[in-house]
């Protein structure tokens, strides 16, 4: 017993420093080591995001009305394509852009689901206990995992309640929300 545990013991070694010298040695083809690279390639995904988020402000600028895309559903070939609300584009949240109705109801979707439209944002149709949009985060608490707690007003909601940050962060997958950096700034953090 004691000989297998010393030999995975043994492996686990050499397999972390085949790891680390593969890491470390130079590569021809990209013109340094992997863990150079790794800062660099990450630094130019976050320089590309930032110019193509640019580029959908300005070419769908806030104030334009749209309509969204529809899930395809199943023997729906001749349903409706977009949806029948028009919607008003309050800003980009993330890689989404904020849609807002004549009713105030907002939705986040992706740019290549809008197709813009000429015509007047109108009213969406809401069923109240589906739609819970952050008013405002009351106070925090941080979690042993590092990650945030949040006590959040809900718009047309009296009831506070506690979230865990990735409740709030379902629409950027992990970034954080604009709900999350006003309360922070407000906090002088």
């Amino acid at each position: 017993m004691n000989d297998v545990v010393h030999f995975k013991k043994l492996t686990q070694k050499i397999l972390n420093e085949a790891i680390n010298n593969y890491n470390e040695s130079y590569h021809s083809a990209i013109d340094a080591t992997p863990n150079e690279m790794k800062g660099k390639v990450m630094f130019a995904e976050v320089e590309h995001n930032k110019q193509l988020a640019k580029q959908v402000q300005k070419d769908i600028p806030e104030g334009t009305i749209v309509r969204y895309r529809l899930k395809s559903s199943t023997f729906g070939k001749e349903g409706a394509k977009f949806s029948k609300t028009t919607y008003e584009v309050v800003g980009l949240d993330g890689l989404k852009m904020r849609i807002r109705s004549k009713n105030n109801h907002i939705l986040y979707k992706p740019v290549n689901d809008l197709k813009i439209v000429k015509a007047e944002a109108t009213n969406a149709t809401i069923d109240k206990n589906q739609i819970w949009e952050v008013g405002k985060l009351l106070d925090h608490k941080e979690l042993k995992s590092g990650k945030f707690k949040y006590l959040v007003k809900w718009k047309n909601y009296d009831e506070p309640s506690w979230e865990i940050q990735d409740n709030l962060r379902l629409v950027n997958k992990g970034m954080q929300s604009e709900v999350e950096a006003e309360y922070w700034e407000s906090r002088g953090s």
